[in-house]
């Protein structure tokens, strides 16, 4: 787990990696360009220097020249007024570099054919004795004619090399170089610092996620897991503890369930297993014993069967393994039954069962589905209102839509419980199996519907079922 934490934060931190790799590659360039734009734009002016000042120089010898004196020294006006350092190459002997005052390059090499040419050579690594640093230079011939003019038959008497050095040429970008690289580590080693804490900050969680999930897998929902992030990594972690805390409840449900069909099969199958053995046996002298035992057999056969429908009617809801016959049909007649066939209950706990149609609305649905999903909603509201209560059973027209209603006086459901009523374990009495509502809602929701709670007037439950219309 420590190695994927790791390749996390690595991926975190590898996009910026290659990114300040690639901006240093392209300021490099971009530095390079422009200091090989400055070097150019010296070169030009050391060649613009280098001939000016053959130039001047080779009118300071013929002025001499003519006037029968030896060649004169070049000023040291001329030197300073360049700030370059002017050095002399001796090419003939009517100009020696003692005579010049110049400091001689004797180790530089150059193209005298070139010179002698007219032709100025630029040196882009000059080196000097007693300096380390590059130099850029510019080597100029010098020409004692009267045109003072580059001929190629007379020839350069010698040569001047006008130098800077390289280093001293662009001493703005070198400067800005250096803040910016210096300005660039601190932001990159801020930056991957602050993807390791983010990258941290985002392994750990998702550990702990990793972690928890391999103990629900295992069958422990207890995943130790306190959600205290407010981002979208504190979200997961709530949902995740919410679903573990599912998954419990949901896995008692089920046992509980199993244990509760476990008890209401046993019941009707232990009476009717004990009638008929009494029979059998025959310990029912008179003909009045025998038949209270058949309607016992009768009445738990039918419980028994009811039970066995639930429990196939959900497996066949949530298989999608059922067909309905959707068609129109009015709800009076479907209210009125359904009415009938829950009265008797109603009597035996002393309730009132009412019924309150508006209108006569018709719902495209399965009739008989429909029956047995209001025939759960009424066994619900009998079983949960108190004797003397009231139910009432209504329908209307609401909102483009066909309403069933049914409501009580009973306790009502608390608005806690109200999003796990419809479950298929679920059960708050511990005395049914829980079925009824999930077989209605499940059956709704195939009509194309929805059941809603709510409040009732009467101060109970309130179970609407919506339904399209024609």
């Amino acid at each position: 787990m420590r190695g994927r934490s790791l390749r996390l934060v690595l991926v975190g931190v590898l996009p910026l990696l290659v990114a300040a790799i690639v901006v240093v590659a392209l300021a490099g360039r971009a530095f390079d360009e422009f200091s090989a734009e400055r070097d150019q734009e010296v070169v030009a002016t050391l060649k613009g220097q280098s001939r000016g000042l053959s130039r001047l120089y080779a009118r300071q010898i013929i002025a001499r020249l003519e006037r029968g004196e030896r060649p004169p020294r070049l000023s040291r006006e001329l030197r300073t007024a360049t700030s370059s350092r002017i050095f002399f190459l001796e090419h003939d002997r009517l100009l020696r570099v003692g005579t010049t005052g110049l400091d001689p390059l004797p180790a530089l090499e150059v193209d005298w054919k070139a010179l002698d040419a007219g032709e100025t050579i630029v040196v882009d690594d000059l080196r000097i004795a007693g300096r380390d640093d590059r130099f850029l230079a510019s080597v100029t011939g010098i020409f004692v004619t009267d045109s003072l003019g580059p001929e190629p038959s007379i020839g350069s008497v010698g040569a001047l090399v006008v130098a800077r050095p390289a280093g001293e040429v662009a001493p703005i970008q070198d400067a800005l170089r250096r803040r910016i690289t210096t300005a660039f580590v601190a932001a990159s080693v801020v930056a991957i610092g602050l993807a390791l804490l983010l990258g941290l900050s985002v392994a750990r969680p998702i550990r702990r996620l990793a972690e928890a999930t391999r103990r629900v897998s295992a069958g422990s929902y207890d995943v130790g897991i306190v959600p205290r992030r407010r981002d979208e990594l504190g979200e997961l972690e709530r949902a995740f503890v919410d679903m573990a805390t599912r998954l419990k409840e949901g896995e008692e449900h089920e046992r509980q369930f199993l244990m509760r069909v476990s008890h209401e099969l046993r019941t009707p199958v232990t009476a009717i297993r004990s009638n008929v053995d009494a029979l059998a046996d025959g310990l029912y002298d008179g003909e009045g014993q025998r038949e209270a035992a058949y309607a016992v057999i009768g009445d738990e056969a039918d419980r028994l069967a009811r039970l066995i429908g639930d429990l196939l009617d959900l497996a066949k809801i949530e298989a999608r393994a059922f067909a309905l016959d959707l068609q129109p049909v009015e709800l009076a007649p479907v209210i009125q039954h359904a009415a009938q066939a829950a009265q008797p209950r109603a009597q035996e706990r002393a309730l009132e069962l009412t019924i309150a149609v508006a209108g006569s609305p018709v719902a495209i649905v399965d009739g008989d589905r429909l029956l047995q999903v209001i025939g759960n909603l009424l066994q619900n509201a009998l079983r949960w209102t108190p004797e003397g209560g009231t139910v009432v059973l209504g329908a209307a027209e609401v909102g483009g839509r066909a309403r069933i209603v049914v409501e009580d006086s009973g306790p009502g459901v608390p608005h806690d419980k109200r999003a796990r009523i419809f479950d298929a374990l679920y059960s708050e009495d511990r005395a049914g199996t829980g079925l009824g509502l999930a077989i209605a809602n499940e059956l709704v929701v195939a009509m194309g519907g929805r059941i809603a709670i709510g409040d009732s007037p009467l101060g109970g439950a309130a179970f609407a079922v919506d339904l399209p219309l024609t």
